[in-house]
């Protein structure tokens, strides 16, 4: 019995608990049938054309962590002030500034 969907779920209820050690029989042996091939795939190695060097690695190598590396960003542009402003720091009064 294939896996559905169930819109009501007491039908689930009225399954006997026959038909569902069958289901999950079946899904047990998917599974293993499916990790099987898994591990066969996994340990398949691409062969040297030269049979005295050694083999060249996994045909389906598994995907290595990114890793931590930091996030290189260029750096912030200088921003000299106007002239404007460098007026007024010229111009400035220290006796008019705010005291601690």
């Amino acid at each position: 019995m294939p896996h559905t969907q169930c819109d009501n779920p007491a039908s689930i209820s009225e399954l006997n608990s026959e038909e569902m050690a069958d289901e999950t029989s079946e899904l047990a042996a998917q599974h293993r049938e499916f990790v099987s091939k898994l591990a066969e795939r996994q340990s398949s190695v691409i062969s040297s054309e030269d049979p005295d060097f050694e083999t060249i690695g996994s045909a389906f190598p598994s995907w290595a962590d990114p890793g931590r590396d930091a996030i290189l960003q260029p750096p912030k542009p200088q921003i000299h002030p106007s002239e404007a402003v460098m007026g007024r720091i010229v111009n400035r009064r220290p006796d008019i500034e705010a005291a601690d």
